[in-house]
This record gives C-alpha cells, sequence and structure tokens, in this order.
C-alpha cells in the first residue's frame, strides 16, 4: 500500500474533523457560476464529504469518489452518492457539468497525475468547469506522510500544454482555509471548449 492512502487509512476522523467545517465559500461561488442548475458534478477524492453535501443542497446532482473507504463510508452517511474508487478508474465520458478535484489531485506523481486529468477531461462535457487546488509551490516528494505534487501558474501551464480544449478562467492562490495550517494554496477554475 502507498504511503498516502495508508496515511489516510489511519488518519481518517482527525482528518474528517479537521477539513469539514473548513470555509469553501469563495471557492463554491466561482465554481457554480458555471455550472448549469441541476447539473452533474464530480467530487473527485471527496474526503469527508463537506463539498458534495453542499453541491447536493444546492439542487445538484452528485457523484462523490475516493479510494479512501472510511471516507466513502463517511459520505454515505450524510447521503451522497459515494463509490471507493480511483482516478485511475474513470471511464465517463462527456458526462459531468463540473469537476470538483479539491486537494485530491495533489497526492498523485507527475505520470498519473497527466493520466488522471486526461481522465477527467474526458469525462467532462463540452462546456464544463474543472476546479483543482494544489499546495502552492515546486516541490514534489513525502511531507508528513503523504506524497505531494505541489503546483505553481509554470507548472500548471505545462500540464494543460497539450490540452488546447480548456480554458483558464480564474486562478486563486490564498490561505489555507483551516486556521491551523500555515500552507497557501494555488486554485484554479478551467473551462472545456471542446473536445
Amino acid at each position: 500500500m502507498d504511503k498516502t492512502k495508508e496515511y489516510y487509512l489511519k488518519n481518517s476522523e482527525s482528518f474528517i474533523d479537521s477539513t469539514f467545517g473548513a470555509d469553501m465559500s469563495k471557492h463554491y461561488s466561482v465554481f457554480l457560476r458555471h455550472v448549469k442548475p441541476k447539473g452533474k458534478i464530480l467530487d473527485a477524492g471527496c474526503g469527508s464529504g463537506r463539498d458534495s453535501i453542499y453541491f447536493k443542497s444546492k439542487g445538484f446532482e452528485v457523484i462523490a469518489i475516493d479510494y479512501c473507504n472510511p471516507f466513502v463510508k463517511n459520505a454515505l452517511s450524510l447521503g451522497v452518492n459515494a463509490k471507493v474508487m480511483s482516478f485511475n478508474e474513470i471511464k465517463w465520458k462527456n458526462h459531468f457539468d463540473g469537476i470538483w478535484a479539491c486537494a485530491s489531485l495533489l497526492h498523485l506523481k507527475c505520470k498519473e497525475l497527466r493520466i488522471a486529468f486526461d481522465k477527467m477531461i474526458d469525462s467532462l462535457k463540452v462546456g464544463g468547469i474543472f476546479y483543482a487546488s494544489f499546495k502552492h509551490g515546486d516541490f514534489f516528494g513525502i511531507r508528513d506522510g503523504r506524497y505531494f505534487v505541489d503546483l505553481n501558474e509554470k507548472s500548471f501551464g505545462e500540464l494543460l500544454k497539450n490540452h488546447e480544449c480548456l480554458e483558464v478562467l480564474e486562478i486563486i492562490i490564498s490561505p489555507d482555509v483551516r486556521n491551523e495550517k500555515k500552507a497557501e494554496w494555488f486554485s484554479v477554475f478551467f473551462k472545456k471548449n471542446h473536445f
């Protein structure tokens, strides 16, 4: 088992407790501005289920996935349509109006990140919006018991390089919404304009 998954299995309860109340309202407002009413949203790496239940409460059809079973169980207990699934297993095509990947893709190594990114873009409808967040910087490797890849404007641009169908709508550099954390976050919202 990889170190990151092992970390979340061991620390799932404390992680849920520390992230569930985080205020993501600024990011929600940017994201939902671009998702059609009652549209389909994929919460990719749903963690505590916090974001899924918010989107569901606003009338969106949400599918939540995570590869950590305790997170999926927690999301299910909140009434979310959630399933244990890795990013590699995504097979939807042209299915979602929005993809929300909040602090989830950042645990993938560069090659895995590109594969997951491609699969998610394939599952997004034309006109759909994709949100992803990473710690801001250029570090990659093990930190705090987990693998991280940090991104900035330049490295994210490299990731987008072969995807002419995508248009960056907004980038937000912000402090961590969990008060006890000092990290700076790189959040990007982009749109799929064509196949």
